[in-house]
């Protein structure tokens, strides 16, 4: 869905402004680069778990993981 993609979308930019690698997001999130690339690709949709460890690594609200918007930090 279009609304899956711009999650996806958010997930890549956010963790390409803080410089980090599928790899190590996976790391972090003890999910496997695999699963980090379905997600930016849009082909899997991280669960509400997931989505708070991916705000709270990249520093941003839920909502702008979720909705897009600037990301400030």
């Amino acid at each position: 869905s279009e609304y899956a993609m711009k999650v996806a979308e958010q997930i890549k930019r956010c963790r390409q402004k803080r410089g980090l690698t599928q790899q190590e997001v996976g790391r972090r999130l003890f999910v496997s680069r695999k699963t980090i690339s379905g997600w930016e690709t849009g082909h899997r949709y991280p669960d509400i778990d997931a989505i708070i460890k991916l705000s709270e690594l990249f520093e941003v609200t839920t909502d702008e993981l979720l909705k897009g918007g600037a990301v400030t930090k």
